[in-house]
């Protein structure tokens, strides 16, 4: 039915009091209960049914609320790019506004900026529009950003949402602001009955009639307008041509019905509103209320090295990779590592599907996620690499001949940053020096870089010797080599930097290790490439937000006293340390206790372990008690103690229950758990660190 085929008030010669707009759409999950590769093949098979239904001028069809799907096709059909393009273009056919569907709660901000901008990427390169409504059906809760994202990013007014939307909303449309001050919102259609409210209806002429009619009655309680949305599609849902027809014949007494594009709904509305001049209310923040629906947030518990990696990787790409990459592009251009890193944002924003980063779905498909988070984490290890090495190589203005460029990856500047670095061990420093501060160190460890290791017999190592044919191995040069007897097994150790230092026969050695292996000496060869033995330090400093800082390393002469004492102002046990800011006391069952000397406020019972049985399912905790965590043979030792920071690292075992039972109604069994925590204190500043593993 096309926006000009007669309606039932011209039929039936009456004004129309109500309008249904019917939308026929999908919900795309891209992956869940099937891999993306299996849901791909069902889509390959329905936009080729779009394509035909297109054919009709009359044909609307909004197709979710991403654009990936266009390039998921492609990938399969590129030669009908013009052909799927064609219906967008005209209207008959809504895609986007969004890249992908992302969890609001789950992904970092940036990850929802360069989700609307991917997808504004792709439609210019079709040349193609996007959905002028921020189409959000199933995301569990809405993140108060959408109306600012949408207004400021897109210049998008118009926002329809489902899940979340708290009780004391009950009209709609609403205005939806991120807070009272803020200028940018978004009118905003509540999905009150679902974005599946008329996914199944009858083509049967009084039966048809009848639905509608009940739709709109379900609907009117939310209306601040006599137009109704009807939204006919679920998740991966085919259109329905039958109905389609029996819409063109249905006549419903003083009841417009049209078929139409989300984007023509919230034009009608908008129309209407001004028309009338009707005022909307305002609403102003997140909407995470699960009055009205599901909300499903112990879904952010589930596969918990889902968030963890995602985290790191919009940590490495926001915080890392791509301000270093703009740093060194002001030395030298580097168009490559530009273009590698819009691949890698491609690849994270793939995995923030609700039903993908949730953890919701199959194993499979969370096994196929590894290789999109290894891709782009892989990416912007490299742009890192590269980027530093630009800056190392290029002179670097500095009035010290042994200093250390310090990058601050955050905007906090108020707070003493914690950084590492690393020394050759021929160098014996004492302090750094950032202007005309003088800032301690402390020394970490001694660290040995090995490249590569093998043991192996010696006719394995003579074929190999074989290969040799100078002293570059990889990227590296061989400039010394060490034969060392253990035993029954020959050392060899190959130290080699990126440059070629000293001389080295490699003719003569490799004769020399035939020899050797010729002798019938060693029954095994231990062989290592090593770089240069290093020592790790460690300091606090301010530093300027996004930037570097530039520190001067101060060495020790012969006639520097020894180092001064640790700036904590008591000497730390294992069971109490006091630092200028807190007094912290080990207790026996494991928990600290902290008393804040600035505030004189005691915390007790932190560092507390509770243990809960769960029989529940990937969307819901079913939490199920007796909660029991019993510490056991917990034990403490002193770790670091220095001007930096002092160290204790605490171990125990937790005694908890095993299982559930068959009946899911009871736990049962015992065993226990190994726990390892580290508690640093700072002496700088009142910061405490606390790292616990399994």
């Amino acid at each position: 039915m096309s926006e000009n085929t007669p309606s039932s008030q011209e039929t039936s010669k009456e004004s129309p009091s109500q309008f249904a707009y019917i939308v026929p759409h999908t919900h795309w999950d891209r992956e869940w209960y099937l891999p993306f590769q299996s849901f791909r093949h069902r889509l390959v098979k329905l936009v080729q049914l779009l394509l035909s239904l297109a054919e009709d001028p009359g044909f609307r069809f909004t197709f979710d609320g991403q654009t990936i799907i266009l390039e998921d096709y492609l990938e399969v059909f590129p030669n009908d790019r013009e052909k799927l393009v064609k219906p967008i273009r005209t209207g008959q056919i809504s895609v986007g506004p969004w890249y992908i569907l992302a969890d609001e709660w789950l992904v970092g901000g940036e990850s929802l900026i360069r989700n609307l901008e991917y997808s504004i990427d792709l439609a210019q390169d079709l040349d193609i529009p996007i959905s002028n409504v921020g189409y959000l059906p199933d995301q569990f809760g809405h993140s108060s950003v959408i109306p600012q994202l949408l207004h400021d990013i897109a210049n998008i007014h118009w926002a329809v949402i489902w899940r979340g939307v708290p009780e004391n909303i009950t009209t709609t449309p609403f205005i939806w602001k991120r807070s009272k001050d803020s200028k940018a919102f978004v009118k905003t259609i509540y999905l009150a009955t679902g974005y599946f409210n008329a996914a199944e209806l009858p083509t049967e002429q009084t039966s048809l009639e009848q639905a509608i009619l009940e739709k709109i009655q379900d609907l009117k309680p939310f209306a601040a307008t006599p137009l109704y949305l009807l939204m006919n599609g679920v998740d991966h849902m085919f259109p329905h041509p039958p109905l389609f027809k029996a819409l063109n014949t249905l006549a419903i007494p003083k009841t417009s019905i049209q078929l139409v594009t989300l984007n023509q709904y919230v034009k009608a509305v908008d129309n209407y509103l001004q028309d009338k001049d009707l005022p909307l209310l305002t609403y102003c923040g997140e909407h995470r209320s699960a009055a009205r629906a599901h909300l499903l947030q112990d879904t952010y518990s589930t596969r918990m090295w889902i968030k963890q990696w995602n985290q790191r990787i919009e940590d490495l790409l926001t915080r890392y990779a791509e301000p270093l990459h703009v740093y060194a592009s002001l030395i030298s251009p580097l168009p490559s590592s530009a273009a590698l890193l819009k691949i890698a944002w491609k690849w994270l924003l793939r995995n923030h599907a609700h039903d993908s980063i949730c953890g919701t779905s199959i194993d499979l498909v969370h096994e196929e996620m590894k290789t999109r988070f290894s891709w782009a984490e892989t990416i912007a290890q490299e742009v890192i690499t590269s980027s530093i090495n630009t800056i190392k190589t290029t002179q670097v203005n500095s009035p010290h001949p042994i200093a250390l460029l310090i990058f601050n990856p955050t905007n906090a500047k108020a707070v003493p940053a914690y950084f590492e670095f690393e020394l050759p061990l021929n160098q014996n420093p004492k302090s750094l020096q950032i202007g005309e501060n003088q800032l301690p160190i402390q020394e970490l460890a001694i660290t040995e870089n090995k490249y590569w290791e093998l043991e192996t017999g010696g006719t394995r190592l003579k074929a190999m010797l074989k290969l040799v044919q100078s002293r570059k191995i990889g990227d590296l040069y061989v400039n010394e080599v060490y034969i060392t007897p253990k035993g029954n097994t020959c050392e060899i150790k190959l130290i080699a930097h990126e440059e070629e230092k000293g001389t080295l026969d490699i003719a003569q050695l490799k004769q020399e290790l035939i020899q050797l292996i010729d002798s019938k000496t060693y029954k095994k060869f231990h062989v290592t490439i090593l770089g240069e033995t290093s020592q790790r330090f460690a300091s606090t400093a301010l530093l300027g937000p996004w930037a570097t800082t530039h520190a001067k390393i101060v060495l020790a002469t012969n006639n520097d006293h020894p180092p001064t004492q640790p700036l904590l102002p008591t000497n730390p046990t294992t069971n109490r340390i006091e630092t200028p800011y807190h007094i912290i006391t080990f207790q026996k069952n494991g928990t600290i206790t902290l008393i804040d000397k600035n505030t004189g406020e005691t915390l007790t019972g932190l560092h507390y372990f509770e243990d809960w049985g769960d029989r529940g399912d990937l969307y819901t905790f079913g939490k199920l008690g007796p909660e029991k965590a019993k510490p056991k043979k917990i034990k403490r030792k002193l770790t670091a103690n220095g001007p930096v920071f002092t160290e204790i690292e605490q171990t125990m075992e937790l005694e908890v229950f095993n299982e559930i039972t068959s009946n899911r109604e009871k736990r049962k069994g015992k065993t226990t758990i190994p726990i390892n925590t580290t508690f640093r204190f700072y002496a700088s500043h009142p910061r405490i660190d606390i790292k616990t593993t399994l």
